[in-house]
């Protein structure tokens, strides 16, 4: 199992396209169950994932760990390009959106 992780809590391209929503969807599928416990109830850096065309298509939270880069691009990698079409994320520090 990994020490990091990360869930969706806002899909908004599901919210625009009425497609199925992904909200509550975590990983990677290698998250420990202590990692997903924490992120399922609200712990974590907040993240979004957004498309070249600067639209944000979702957003949740991340729980980083000793994962490095791994750790840091999961959700894009693990989901935002494959899913939304996404092509870089932002994570939410210091009341700023900073794109990583």
């Amino acid at each position: 199992m990994v020490d990091y992780g990360w869930m969706i809590t806002n899909d908004l391209w599901a919210k625009a396209s009425g497609e199925k929503s992904m909200v509550g969807t975590c990983g990677p599928s290698s998250i420990s169950a202590d990692v997903k416990y924490s992120l399922q109830h609200g712990k974590g850096i907040k993240f979004r994932l957004l498309d070249d065309d600067a639209q944000v298509m979702a957003e949740g939270l991340q729980i980083t760990g000793d994962g490095g880069e791994d750790a840091d691009f999961a959700p894009l990698d693990n989901l935002g390009e494959a899913t939304w079409g996404c092509t870089y994320m932002q994570q939410h520090i210091d009341n700023a959106w900073v794109t990583l």
